[in-house]
């Protein structure tokens, strides 16, 4: 079995460290920055409403695989 990624809990730390994002020089995932930096975490009902990693993709129009690995 391989491992499996929990993207609730990687976009989740992600958002949480976006004052740090701009630590991170890699031209490739530049996109995936600027986006995430325009979220927030919204808490609703006592549980916490982060983007899935589709819904990241829908918007970066990128397919969900390429999405994933830049989120890795």
């Amino acid at each position: 079995m391989g491992n499996h990624t929990n993207f609730y809990l990687l976009i989740l730390s992600l958002l949480r460290l976006k004052d740090e994002f701009h630590r991170v020089n890699i031209p490739k995932i530049q996109p995936l920055i600027q986006l995430l930096s325009t979220k927030s975490i919204q808490v609703l009902d006592g549980c916490e409403d982060v983007p899935s990693n589709k819904e990241l993709a829908a918007e970066l129009d990128i397919p969900v695989t390429q999405c994933n690995s830049l989120l890795k």
